[in-house]
């Protein structure tokens, strides 16, 4: 887990240590800028990313921001990551004009990496979730009707379409005792002498 949250990090963080001798320090100062976060909009938070000048401009001048096209400091990419402290600063400020679905939409038809900055609550509600159906609602054998989680990743074969809750302690004892080679008297034998347990002994104990 540690090898793996290392390479996480340092792929986006490695930065100018990634030359032998190193360059200049760790730590990408765009990624690391106090800006670089969701933004608050008129009425939430969005998360959105614009680098390039074709998604740049047209985002800053919806904040009124025509300048950005000819102003030395933001008119290139080289530009912006030299400002970027202002750069952001000024992006985090003119989301603040419209509404979270107004810019989602804006980005949207500008080809604007962005999305809704969700709640533990409003992420129950995401529509995409919904449609993909990551999320559903079932019945449950005991417990009435529940939300479930469905698998997130999923293969050309073999895949789970079928919702299963999970099995009550002991439910399965005999079948895979069965499965593992047991005769059905020494499964007998087991659930007698205490080593194995059956669902009903289990809702017993």
């Amino acid at each position: 887990m540690f090898e793996n949250m290392v390479t996480q990090v340092l792929t986006e963080q490695l930065y100018l240590r990634t030359f032998v001798p190193p360059l200049g320090p760790a730590g990408d100062p765009r990624l690391l800028n106090e800006f670089y976060a969701p933004s608050k909009t008129a009425d939430g938070y969005v998360c959105l990313t614009a680098n390039t000048n074709a998604q740049v401009f047209p985002l800053m001048a919806e904040m009124g921001r025509l300048d950005f096209a000819t102003d030395p400091r933001f008119n290139t990419v080289a530009a912006r990551f030299a400002n970027v402290h202002e750069y952001y600063r000024l992006r985090t400020e003119g989301l603040l004009q419209h509404t979270t679905a107004h810019w989602l939409e804006f980005c949207a038809r500008h080809d604007i990496p962005a999305a809704p900055y969700h709640t533990l609550d409003s992420l129950l509600d995401d529509p995409h979730l919904r449609e993909v159906g990551l999320l559903r609602e079932v019945e449950h054998p005991t417990e009435g009707r529940i939300v479930d989680i469905m698998p997130a990743n999923t293969v050309s074969v073999g895949n789970r379409t079928e919702w299963l809750p999970a099995p009550r302690r002991g439910e399965h004892t005999e079948s895979i005792l069965a499965e593992a080679g047991y005769d059905t008297t020494k499964i007998a034998e087991l659930i007698e002498s205490g080593a194995a347990m059956t669902a009903v002994q289990a809702e017993m104990a």
